[in-house]
């Protein structure tokens, strides 16, 4: 028959020949398709082939031949083609008897052999023409030894090697027989030499990468060339190296000082519109910006600039500079200017004002500083989220929180104080069944109480510092009794709270030793109170810094000290079975912290010793309710009122870098007004013991603090 032959085969074929189909008489040898045909011969195998002969035999002017299922020869070849043109391309399993034998037969004409980074071949594919070509396809990642490539080796017969596709293929080992070499689509990496060859990449999706040896380059429009496998690399040309007008250079450097480099033997041709995309990796050397960069080497000279170089470094200009003997480009770099025409400052990419604080810090260093030289190489996207980390807001915001904390220490003294039962206003800590005060008990010397508090803290990021949260808790023990007409006493206590900013995975825990001593007196309706208290404080912060090539996690250890000393006056009133007092108090609280040096890296920061301090205020009312429950007879207080800080509200810390000036950071800012709320109740549990247990909360536009508390109380 005179025409096009075409069989496909989705099943199993077994016997001395698969299929045959040529052009001319044939015997009945085939199990599947025996034909006679002057034209395009096709045969696409789907399913399993096994013969003890040739598998697949196609000999027609034009041979194809696609193979996605398992054809196996024991006897012969795996498929055989005649001397028209094939083109053979494999997605499964080709497999002759053994790798020595021939899997592969290729006629005298122009010839194709493709496989996929997912086939198999056993055995060798061999050509008897010239000009034949090897295809490299698939998706995923494939592996050739280029050695292999070679008459009487795997591969034999062929002149051109040709990558299509969107997978990568790496290129290894030497001696190969080709001669042309092209990159239609995908990665091809060359690892191996191949110095005979023309290597010429075309498409926006083609990339040549490696640090083999080709012998020529001809890089077309879109196409990348990017020397190393995700590393440095030398990409060595034994001949000339060609940019076209599109094409792109991806050159990698390293700050310490390696680079890409392409170093051809010939000449190198940089056409309008070639463009360099550069790529600065952060090791563990720091950038030195005074360096040049040899990115392209020409013995035969160099021709023609990049027309640009795409890079997204905040502070610096990249310019291209060619050797006196026009034989090797390089990259220099400067500080990219301002539009006062100075350098660029480090805080023009800080968002916030302690982020500004710190890039200045640094941008004052001197420019052989290792943190000076890792800030210079900050893109544009790098650059807030790194100087955000550098802050130490931690800092600050441990002395904002030991401030803070110090209120649940001195509402627990207060609370203490406010028991009426000890200023005067019924000389029984137990009460009559009919909620009236009974009849004074037998005078005590020393009352004991026993109470545990816990709270926590949270400040809202306020547009500078970040949200910060304190939490923890403790126990006092205290003594008081009469002296006179006062009631006095003192208490000993230990606490430990926790503090955390969402900045930079900060966080810090202070250790409190509490000594205090109270007194407090009744003057008829009127009461008076005084106290203060002295908390001993060991604070051990941690933060972690990650940006540009840095990894760190920042330590200090610290003593400190949190002194406070408060009033309150109140004014006792009944009406209708309701205790009700107004009240107003005042504190002063100071906080000293020691000096310190984080250990850690080249991020630590160190402080002098300072000293923070906070007037408060509060006026409100408080009421009570004397109650029984069954047997038990009790008190329930609601408290409500204002509290007014004065002064400073965001505590500030005076930082340094090792080698710059110190800068100052501010913790995020507690509120100027809130409202505060009591609740406790009191239980009696007999005519010399109490127990009682309440909740405090203070509430503000951008900041709460909340505590429960408990509290035993025994009379001797």
């Amino acid at each position: 028959t005179r025409g096009d032959a075409t069989v496909t085969n989705y099943g199993q074929l077994t016997g001395k020949n698969g299929i045959v189909v040529e052009s001319g008489f044939t015997t009945e040898e085939t199990t599947a398709t025996s034909s006679m045909i002057e034209g395009d011969a096709r045969v696409s195998n789907e399913g399993t082939i096994t013969a003890t002969s040739d598998a697949i035999l196609v000999d027609a002017e034009l041979n194809l031949v696609s193979n996605s299922g398992t054809v196996t020869s024991t006897g012969g070849a795996a498929v055989i083609t005649g001397d028209g043109d094939s083109f053979v391309v494999n997605f499964g399993r080709l497999a002759a008897a053994t790798e020595q034998d021939i899997a592969v037969s290729m006629g005298s004409g122009e010839n194709i052999f493709a496989m996929t980074d997912s086939s198999e071949l056993v055995g060798r594919v061999v050509n008897d023409g010239t000009g034949n070509a090897l295809l490299l396809g698939g998706a995923e990642t494939g592996e050739l030894d280029l050695g292999q490539v070679a008459v009487d080796r795997k591969f034999s017969g062929f002149d051109t090697l040709a990558k299509s596709d969107s997978g990568t293929w790496t290129l290894t080992g030497g001696g190969s027989s080709l001669t042309e070499v092209w990159v239609e689509d995908g990665t091809l990496v060359f690892e191996g030499s191949i110095e005979a060859a023309a290597v010429t990449v075309e498409g926006a999706e083609s990339v040549l990468a490696g640090s083999g040896t080709i012998g020529s380059l001809d890089l077309g429009e879109g196409a990348t060339l990017s020397p190393g496998v995700g590393s440095i690399g030398t990409l060595s040309v034994a001949g000339d190296t060609l940019f076209r007008e599109g094409s792109i250079y991806a050159v990698d450097l390293v700050t310490g000082g390696d680079n890409d480099l392409v170093s051809a033997t010939g000449s190198a041709t940089i056409e309008t519109d070639a463009k360099l995309v550069l790529d600065i990796t952060q090791s563990a050397a720091p950038f030195d910006i005074t360096a040049r960069y040899t990115v392209l080497s020409a013995e035969a000279g160099i021709s023609g600039r990049f027309a640009e170089i795409e890079e997204d470094y905040a502070f610096l200009s990249v310019e291209q500079l060619l050797s006196l003997t026009e034989t090797e480009l390089a990259l220099g770099f400067t500080r990219s200017l301002g539009t006062d025409e100075q350098p660029l400052a480090f805080s023009s990419m800080a968002t916030r004002r302690n982020a500004k604080a710190a890039a200045d810090a640094i941008d004052g260093m001197d420019e052989q500083s290792a943190l000076y030289a890792r800030a210079v190489v900050l893109t544009g996207s790098e650059a807030p989220g790194a100087f955000d980390q550098l802050t130490g807001e931690i800092h600050p915001d441990t002395a904002a929180a030991m401030l803070d904390r110090s209120r649940l220490s001195r509402q627990i003294v207060l609370a203490r104080l406010d028991d009426a039962a000890q200023l005067g206003f019924g000389a029984d800590l137990s009460l009559s069944s009919k909620g009236a005060a009974a009849a004074p008990a037998a005078a005590a010397d020393w009352a004991f109480w026993m109470q545990g508090f816990g709270g926590w803290t949270d400040h809202e990021d306020d547009g500078n510092a970040r949200k910060a949260d304190a939490s923890g808790g403790g126990m006092l023990l205290g003594a008081d009794r009469d002296l006179g007409d006062w009631r006095v006493g003192f208490a000993l206590g230990y606490g430990s709270d926790d503090i955390s900013s969402s900045l930079a995975r900060s966080e810090a825990s202070v250790d409190s030793t509490y000594l205090a001593a109270y007194a407090g007196r009744d003057f008829g309706k009127a009461t008076l109170k005084l106290g203060a208290i002295h908390a001993l404080q060991q604070v051990d912060s941690s933060r972690s810094v990650s940006f540009g090539g840095v990894s760190e996690t920042l330590t200090a250890d610290y003593d400190a000290t949190t002194t406070q000393i408060f009033t309150e006056g109140a004014w006792r009133m009944t009406a209708h079975g309701l205790g009700i007092e107004p009240f107003a108090n005042l504190a002063y609280v100071a906080t000293k912290t020691d000096g310190f040096s984080e250990t850690g890296g080249l991020t630590a920061l160190s402080a002098g010793s300072e000293t923070h301090d906070q007037v408060t205020s509060t006026i409100g009312v408080r009421i009570d309710q004397d109650f029984t429950m069954g047997s038990t007879q009790g008190r329930a207080l609601i408290g409500l009122g204002w509290r007014r800080a004065y002064g400073d509200l965001a505590q500030d810390s005076a930082l340094n870098f090792a080698g710059s000036e110190g800068f100052e950071i501010l913790s995020a800012a507690a509120d100027r007004d809130a409202l505060t709320l009591d609740l406790a109740m009191r239980f009696d549990l007999s005519p010399t013991a109490t127990f009682s247990v309440g909740y405090n909360g203070l509430f503000g536009e951008d900041s709460t603090d909340q505590a429960a508390t408990a509290q035993l109380a025994v009379r001797f």
